[in-house]
């Protein structure tokens, strides 16, 4: 009961990230104390996924300490959920090399051992990656993935919008047909807090779908749905960067070039107290499209691009 209160709490914006993990830390040492090796692994993996998007040092080391107590006791699908935080950090970091080894580790041993619910999560993450590189093996093997394993997905809010934007992933390489999905089987995503890279990622490529499709109300409901967690503690400068981003790509559709411009460098500010370099290439390409990008803005984008390996019409 006293758990679910806290976790109300939290929910509800009363308590700081800081005071959640000093919190924990208590739980973890009466873990220790009692010998709950899963509850001290579940909950150290908790927190590291909290603080994923911008505080990664941070997340990896409790993620390390993590890692030995799974090990040492057995708690083999406790390792595959943190290889997925592991590759939430790096993708949103931009040490994608590691991300995209963790993922696939992640992946492998949840193939194996038909551990459904960390292979679902950790392939959001790893599909993002693979379309910015242009990584057609990963999004084949995705594809056949997400194809055997449709029978079992919740037809959630959540669900539907993740899976909509891995398929507009594999669409883009012609390796799907099915199409985004609406914004009135997604909205209610925005009823609760969202974080992680994968989710960051995933509301902008939907938002540029329906951009593409002339969806421009869609948008701006989908933007006030997000506005709404702006000053919630657990909301951090990615999930604040990404609304002002999508705001850029609306206001750029609209005709509306200096707000476009304002938007972008705004985003652009955002991404890079992560900092999260696959945004900050994002928010530069939308600032160059609207006419605000100087030459060192534009020699910044190249930069990321280059060092993360994207195809840069996937941002």
């Amino acid at each position: 009961m006293a758990e679910a209160l806290y976790n109300l709490l939290v929910e509800g914006g009363l308590v700081s990230v800081d005071e959640l993990l000093e919190r924990d830390r208590d739980v973890i040492r009466l873990a220790r104390e009692l010998g709950n090796w899963q509850r001290v692994v579940r909950t150290a993996r908790i927190d590291a996924a909290m603080i994923s998007e911008h505080r990664p040092a941070e997340s990896r080391a409790l993620l390390d300490e993590a890692s030995e107590v799974a090990e040492a006791h057995g708690l083999r699908e406790e390792t595959a959920w943190m290889d997925y935080v592991r590759a939430e950090a790096g993708f949103v970091s931009g040490e994608w090399v590691g991300a995209r080894e963790a993922g696939l580790r992640a992946i492998d041993l949840a193939e194996r051992y038909a551990y459904h619910r960390a292979a679902v999560r950790t392939w959001f993450v790893v599909v993002a990656m693979a379309r910015a590189q242009g990584d057609r093996g990963i999004l084949e093997h995705a594809g056949r993935w997400f194809d055997d394993h449709q029978s079992i997905f919740p037809p959630s809010p959540y669900g539907k919008f993740m899976h909509g934007a891995v398929n507009l992933h594999l669409g883009a390489a012609g390796l799907s047909s099915a199409s985004g999905p609406s914004f009135d089987d997604v909205s209610a995503v925005w009823d609760e807090t969202q974080g992680m890279g994968s989710v960051w990622d995933a509301a902008d490529t939907v938002a540029q779908a329906w951009l593409g499709q002339g969806q421009t109300d869609a948008v701006r409901d989908w933007l006030a749905g997000m506005a709404r967690w702006h000053t919630h503690p657990l909301t951090s400068d990615l999930g604040r960067g990404t609304h002002a981003l999508i705001s850029a790509r609306l206001a750029l559709a609209d005709g509306r070039r200096d707000s476009a411009r304002t938007a972008a460098a705004g985003a652009a500010v955002a991404f890079r107290r992560g900092p999260a370099p696959w945004w900050i290439a994002k928010a530069l390409r939308v600032l160059e499209a609207a006419g605000g990008a100087d030459e060192r803005s534009v020699a910044e984008r190249e930069t990321i691009e280059r060092a993360l390996g994207v195809d840069g019409t996937a941002t």
